[in-house]
This record gives structure tokens, sequence and C-alpha cells, in this order.
């Protein structure tokens, strides 16, 4: 069976976004990013193997100045110091780079590689860091993750408290220890349940108690109250 042709094109877009497209035969054509394929093809060159395929329009060639004009479409100016290909998610094609510019700021800029209209968006490094993503050329801060009700109810899982929940409120957050005070309703505890919830770095200890033994502690429940 003949094989077929693979074709690749070099684009310029009006955004100072630039790609790489390959179309081979029937399948749907595949765009990699000027910033990917530079970095493709700096790998490439490390290990001595063949890399032709790179961006070489005027436009594209230098990813700094491409880069550059990018934030400033974004409407985030910023004199390109340093720069790095961060990486693309398969589930949104959405490419990241960071940059980092001369004034110490750092950013990742993100380009959508599907679309009527390429978004372009840019986050700052610390930003980022609040997402899980932590920036290399300059520091954004410690990577944090969000504290969500998914959080609470992992730390019941870990800690071996028998309760699946069905409802769940979050009571406040303790003045001193930085505990998360959860009120947590379930069927395996019919007196109720209210955990003390350590997230993060926090190295106080878990503890869960029904909610009389939470009155105790002037805390009162009120997923049960009818």
């Amino acid at each position: 069976m003949a094989r077929s042709s693979v074709n690749a094109y070099e684009v310029a877009c009006s955004n100072h976004a630039g790609y790489i497209l390959v179309s081979q035969g029937s399948q749907k054509p595949v765009a990699m990013s000027c910033f990917a394929a530079s970095a493709v093809h700096a790998a490439r060159v490390a290990k001595d193997e063949s890399a032709d395929l790179y961006c070489q329009l005027a436009a594209n060639k230098d990813v700094k100045v491409m880069a550059a004009s990018l934030m400033a479409t974004a409407g985030t100016p910023c004199a390109v110091n340093d720069f790095r290909w961060f990486g693309l998610t398969d589930s949104t094609q959405t490419d990241y780079s960071e940059v980092a510019c001369a004034d110490g700021k750092g950013f990742l800029l993100k380009i959508a590689e599907t679309g009527p209209a390429a978004a372009l968006s840019v986050m700052s490094c610390q930003e980022a860091a609040k997402q899980g993503l932590r920036c290399h050329l300059t520091d954004g801060g410690a990577v944090t993750t969000p504290v969500t009700l998914q959080t609470f109810r992992n730390a019941l899982k870990q800690n071996e408290v028998n309760c699946e929940p069905t409802n769940m409120r979050i009571i406040g957050r303790e003045s001193v220890d930085k505990r998360y005070v959860v009120e947590v309703k379930c069927q395996e505890q019919p007196n109720g349940l209210v955990a003390f919830i350590p997230v993060a770095d926090n190295t106080n200890k878990f503890e869960a108690m029904d909610c009389a033994a939470a009155v105790e502690r002037q805390i009162r429940c009120e997923l049960g109250a009818k």
C-alpha cells in the first residue's frame, strides 16, 4: 500500500502567533506552535538527531521576539529576558510558554491551538502557582492546591473515618491551629460529625467527633436540624 505524503506549512498569524501545520492524506491537519517546534528542534539537535521541522519565517524564528509581541497583544507588555516552552495540554489543546521579563516578573503565556480564533491569555507566575503550575525562570512562590470539598472528603478517607458524605458545611477555620472546621452529614454517623482538618503543610493533628462532643467546643451542627 502506498504511503500518503506528509506536507508541512509554516504560518505567521495577525495576532503574532506562529505555527507549523502538518497534513497527511485525508487525516485532519495538526498544528504545532513555533514555541513547541523550537523546543523539539533544540532537544533533537542536542541529541544529534535529525531536526528539520522548525519555524523559519522572519516573524516566527525568534521565539523571544514572538513572545514579546504576543504579550503586548494580550495587554501585558514585557521586555522578554528569557523564554521557555512549558508544554501542551492534550485535553484543551492549550499551548503554555513561560516568559521572564527584564523587570523580574514572570508569566505563563497561553495559546489555544484549536478554535476559530486562537485564544490568547496571560497569567502571572503567582496566579499559576495557585493552580499548581510552577514557573522555573522566575520565582512565582510556593505551589498551592486549592481547598475544595473534595479536599475534605479525601481527608476523611485518609484518616479512616467511616463516613461517606451526603452533605458538608464549612463552619470556619481556627484562628490558632488554622485547621478547617467542617460539619459532615452521612448515614454512617447518625449523631452527626464535625472534623478539624489540617490541609497542605499544616502539621496540626486531624480530629473528628460527633455533634454532641462538638457542642462542648461551642460548635453547633446544622445539617441534621429539621
